[in-house]
């Protein structure tokens, strides 16, 4: 009767007594880890890569339709977070909605699809406890090779690597936890045998323990809540602890490494050419422009490296990563496009840049061409470039900043919706404008493209900050949005939620009186630089003088933009939103869209992330 109870333990039956479909069908542990290596990359594949135009193509058929209460309802679902306003700070912007149930629901199923009815009993054999291990060998080779910048799916399917991050980051976790479960239960063994000793003595099991171990690691310091904490330190623990962990892993379990470890580090020698041989373009910095106050360090940077100012050089929405040597030989930090896709010569330098004689830029007395980053906060890294940016205005005999660049990278979220959805909506906060800005440039230089009798709708950009000196680096690009006014400019919105007091500035309930705001800019309190270079000033947003913006002051009435654009004349269809910010405006804006999306028209959010 004892030995009958000990047949029953944690994950099924014993060998002779029933298995599920699936495990009955692949029951030789090799096979059943080449059948789940190639379900992990299927389910990826459909659900990065297929879902999205199957949904475009739904899209696409009921476009300009009435929807049914249904389709409503089951639009709504979508947009309901699954966390609550409270706990979103440990989520991502994708994680907060039901989209990201996909990996981890699909992860588990074929995890207990091919271990269920595997005996694990002590007693019996170890057959069931290596196929824990086995199976976790195609989770960890997709988690790797899914992690790549320049990983499979890019190189063949053109499916950005961070479209994939839920799918690398839950395989890491279904790895680490069916190895976790392999660990413990062979412990579990030694324990039965009483040979704990004798197995610990063993070298491979010592290799194998270490693994555990570092996995353990990784693992700790990938939770949202820590990952966001010490960003750089969960960087420097993936670097470090990658290489030791496949080498032991090749220690420990050989032939298994061997067939499903050196696919991806092949390709990580590949991402690795790559990222060098892009990283040593020439990069030429065409243009240098600093903001600094006490609330944020703002950084202008216009380059000129090939292919990025020639034609199809980037697309709106991507990014890059980019190193200052005399800031830090290490770091690579992630930064934005915010000027127009499309090669243009649009930007005009300022009177104070054509009086400059600096061998920093050689081309101000003509317009400057280029793309722009922009880099805004008070982090170690964006201080430090503000301060080498300012000291080259300040000094002209300083050496032109070094720069180097990685990209391009990633791919709009609205790209395959763009000429699908007739009206649009641009939602962004603090520094989360600069990928916005490129696609609103873009979308700018296609209504003009069209002709005057274009029926493009450029749509409503409603920007949030929290002082109105945020905007000042972009005033230019806001006066070319709304330029010409009427049908073809942009209807521009900047909601100011916080300032500075001052004696001259009256403060009531968080808002601000324009009356009193007024008297603070003409009491030249701010010092606004192109102002007086005879362009657009804050003076000329507050008072009304530039057609097409308006600026408020509190918090943005989201369901408030959406209603008024809905209920314009003329308006018929669905709206796409794209929303880029902080992790509470983004909730805000899926709360306004779940609100006010009704049977005559849809709110379909987008959002760009920028947590990598």
């Amino acid at each position: 009767m004892a030995n009958t109870m000990k047949r029953a333990i944690i994950l099924g039956p014993a060998p002779d007594q029933q298995h599920t479909p699936l495990a009955y069908l692949v029951q030789d542990n090799t096979t059943a880890a080449a059948y789940m290596c190639g379900l992990v990359w299927l389910l990826c594949i459909i659900h990065t890569f297929v879902m999205p135009y199957i949904h475009r193509l739904l899209f696409v058929i009921s476009s300009n339709k009435k929807h049914s209460r249904s389709a409503v309802a089951v639009h709504k679902v979508l947009l309901t977070p699954l966390v609550s306003h409270g706990d979103l700070k440990v989520f991502s912007a994708w994680s907060a909605t039901l989209d990201a149930l996909v990996p981890p629901l699909a992860l588990a199923a074929l995890c207990a699809a091919f271990t269920a009815g595997s005996s694990v009993d002590p007693a019996l054999s170890d057959i069931g406890l290596q196929r824990l291990a086995t199976l976790s060998m195609p989770l960890m080779s997709f988690s790797l090779a899914t992690a790549l910048r320049n990983s499979p799916l890019d190189l063949v399917l053109g499916i950005p690597f961070e479209r994939t991050l839920l799918w690398h980051r839950w395989s890491g976790v279904a790895s680490f936890a069916m190895l976790l479960a392999h660990g413990s239960l062979y412990w579990r063994q030694w324990v039965y045998f009483d040979f704990v000793d004798g197995n610990l003595a063993m070298v491979r099991n010592q290799w194998g323990l270490g693994a555990l171990c570092l996995l353990a690691l990784m693992f700790l310091t990938s939770l949202s809540g820590i990952r966001r904490a010490v960003y750089s330190f969960f960087y420097t623990i993936h670097i470090l602890v990658v290489p030791c962990l496949l080498t032991m892993s090749y220690l420990h379990a050989p032939s298994e490494s061997l067939v499903y470890l050196t696919p991806p580090l092949a390709f990580y020698v590949v991402d690795k050419g790559l990222r060098m041989i892009k990283s040593h373009r020439h990069v030429k910095v065409v243009e240098l422009a600093a903001f600094s106050d006490p609330h944020a360090d703002t950084s202008l940077i216009t380059i000129c490296a090939p292919p990025l100012c020639g034609e199809s050089g980037f697309k709106s929405g991507q990014y890059l990563f980019i190193n200052v040597p005399e800031v830090s030989s290490t770091k690579w930090h992630p930064v934005s496009f915010a000027s127009n896709p499309i090669p243009t010569h649009s930007r005009q330098p300022t009177t104070a840049q054509k009086e400059k004689t600096s061998p920093l830029n050689t081309c101000c007395q003509k317009p400057i061409c280029g793309v722009t980053i922009v880099l805004s906060g008070k982090g170690p890294f964006t201080r430090s470039l503000n301060t080498a940016v300012t000291s080259r205005l300040l000094d002209p005999t300083i050496p032109p900043l070094t720069i180097q660049v990685d990209g391009p990278y990633g791919r709009s979220p609205i790209a395959l919706y763009k000429s699908a959805i007739p009206h649009w909506i641009y939602c962004a906060g603090g520094i989360g404008v600069t990928p916005v800005l490129s696609m609103l440039m873009e979308r700018r230089h296609d209504i003009l493209a069209s002709g005057t009798t274009s029926s493009m709708d450029p749509g409503v950009f409603v920007w949030t900050v929290r002082h109105l000196r945020d905007v000042e680096w972009a005033l230019e690009e806001l006066v070319q949005l709304v330029e010409g006014g009427g049908p073809r400019g942009f209807r521009v919105i900047v909601c100011v939620t916080r300032e500075e007091a001052s004696d001259v500035l009256l403060e009531t309930g968080g808002r601000y009186d324009r009356d009193e705001m007024e008297k603070l800019l003409e009491a030249e309190k701010w010092v606004d630089s192109r102002r007086k270079d005879g362009g657009v000033g804050l003076q000329d947003l507050v008072k009304g003088n530039v057609v097409g913006v308006t600026v408020e002051f509190g918090r943005p009435d989201f369901a408030g933009v959406l209603r008024r654009e809905r209920e314009r004349d003329g308006v018929v269809g669905d709206f796409g939103v794209v929303v880029s910010g902080p992790l509470s405006m983004v909730a805000d804006v899926r709360r306004a869209a779940r609100t006010e999306s009704s049977v005559d028209s849809l709110f379909h959010v987008f959002c760009e992330s920028f947590e990598l």
